[in-house]
């Protein structure tokens, strides 16, 4: 229903949530932040009223008896996400929630069935499917100039913190990433390192089911003083895509001479690359895909339209998760169902 003021609420007011998300209502006028819900009551006041929220509350059930919510929002940890879906699939009413929405890949699988059983909206913020250097990249991969996918790499860097949790909290947006460019996973086979602390690496090798091959390099060691993100997809005629930390793209093609430059300059390599000069809002948030998920999640909403990442895809990141560190421990191939 387009012709209406939607009203949502919020669970959670913690640094991502104030940093990436609230901001993200200020792109839709018809679209109200009602209510905060947080265990910190001046936290939830502080952060959502300066995004026109005028109730607040440190009980997300007793928010959801008061209010009349069209949509909820969740943003905390791994095991509020999980508690947040199941009432939210209970009430029948239509979640966006951040990654990873489950402490577990069982549990996620568990709650995905419910929320089937119930014909229930749950979206799960893989914010990097819907950034514009990721759709200009998609539509490059359906060129026939670049041909069949055969391979996709992906790194990412962090700076300390424990393997699994950097696995499970950071490199998920890689891995439904990778899942949203090359489809389904068959295996997986990792190898990792680590100090027994903060400083962990790990080397993954994936082959998705229709034949592609995938690599992710993954670690810990990397300051956040610097670019890290990256990712390459590589097509069967002689070019290739390289992703350069969600602001730059591009599409490196075969010119046909080695010694010179191509004689159309249209037949040389392609960049597309965003601007920070100009002054404005924090453009970040839509550079990274925050604001168009946010869009895609309210525009099926007015249609009757389930959204996409879903419940499945936030357990099926889930299992990849648990299958790299698995194999990163036992040295084995982990086949995934």
């Amino acid at each position: 229903m387009r012709d209406k003021q939607y009203q949502v609420g919020f669970v959670g007011a913690g640094n991502h949530a104030g940093w990436s998300l609230y901001p993200c209502f200020q792109y839709f006028k018809d679209v109200t932040l009602t209510c905060v819900c947080d265990l910190d009551r001046e936290k939830a006041r502080k952060v959502g009223s300066v995004f026109g929220a005028e109730r607040f509350y440190t009980d997300f059930r007793e928010m959801l008896d008061q209010e009349e919510l069209d949509a909820l929002f969740c943003c905390g940890s791994a095991k509020l996400h999980a508690i947040v879906i199941e009432e939210a699939i209970f009430r029948g009413i239509p979640l966006f929630v951040e990654k990873p929405p489950a402490p577990g890949a069982a549990e996620m699988k568990i709650l995905a069935e419910k929320a089937d059983l119930q014909d229930a909206t749950v979206m799960v913020a893989f914010m990097h499917r819907f950034a514009p250097i990721t759709v200009w990249a998609r539509k490059v991969m359906a060129d026939k100039q670049f041909g069949r996918t055969m391979m996709i790499y992906a790194r990412e860097g962090i700076w300390g913190g424990s393997g699994d949790s950097m696995v499970r909290d950071s490199a998920i947006h890689h891995i439904d990433f990778l899942r949203h460019l090359g489809g389904d996973i068959e295996w997986v086979q990792a190898a990792g390192c680590s100090d027994g602390d903060k400083r962990n690496a790990y080397a993954v090798t994936l082959m998705f089911t229709n034949g592609i091959l995938g690599q992710m390099s993954l670690n810990t060691l990397e300051a956040f003083s610097y670019p890290n993100d990256a990712v390459e997809i590589h097509g069967d005629q002689g070019g290739y895509i390289r992703l350069d930390n969600w602001d730059k793209a591009a599409w490196h093609r075969d010119s046909g001479n080695l010694w010179a430059p191509p004689d159309n300059p249209h037949d040389g390599s392609l960049t597309y690359e965003h601007g920070w000069t100009a002054a404005g809002t924090n453009r970040s948030i839509k550079i990274q895909g925050y604001v168009d998920e946010f869009a895609h999640f309210f525009e099926c909403l007015k249609i009757g339209k389930k959204p996409v990442p879903n419940h499945w895809d936030g357990y099926r990141a889930l299992q990849i998760v648990e299958a790299i560190i698995e194999s990163s421990k036992s040295g084995n191939r982990v086949i995934l169902a």
